[in-house]
């Protein structure tokens, strides 16, 4: 058996021998966060576990902050204004009301906030409303993103 004690895997450093994994040598390290972890041998030697966790975390947070930067214009996400997404109803932001008159809500977010909020008697004047919102806030910045935006084969 090879003594693992000290020696430093990615962010986490051997302490001690902490019996058995299955029939791997399990061995209790600290992280460079400061949680302690029992990790089987065979995991640490093939990179398998680099940290208690903290690692994946962070680069998982980075991951969204950037796709958000990419996707940002104007305090507005544009993958979601831009593309329509399945609902109850087929319509991105097309939902039922409380109302037994007018028992369909249509509503719009922009920038962080509602700005378009309207209940309706018939599905039809919802989808209809909405998309008039739509083409008042999100067209103009739509536009504005694929005028900024260079396109995916390289050409702009």
């Amino acid at each position: 058996m090879i003594d693992l004690t000290g020696q430093h895997f990615g962010r986490l450093t051997v302490l001690e021998r902490a019996g058995r994994i299955g029939t791997n040598a399990a061995w209790r390290c600290r992280c460079e966060c400061g949680k302690e972890i029992v990790v089987a041998s065979n995991n640490l030697k093939r990179g398998m576990i680099r940290s208690c966790g903290c690692l994946q975390s962070e680069l998982g947070h980075k991951r969204i902050v950037q796709m958000l930067a990419k996707a940002l214009r104007d305090g507005t996400n544009m993958n979601i204004a831009s593309k329509k997404t399945k609902s109850p109803f087929g319509v991105r932001g097309i939902s039922r009301s409380s109302s037994k008159s007018k028992p369909f809500e249509a509503k719009l977010f922009f920038r962080g906030k509602v700005v378009f909020r309207k209940t309706f008697a018939t599905l039809e004047e919802a989808i209809e409303a909405r998309k008039e919102a739509e083409e008042i806030y999100y067209k103009p910045l739509i536009e504005k993103w694929q005028r900024e935006t260079p396109r995916e084969n390289g050409s702009e």
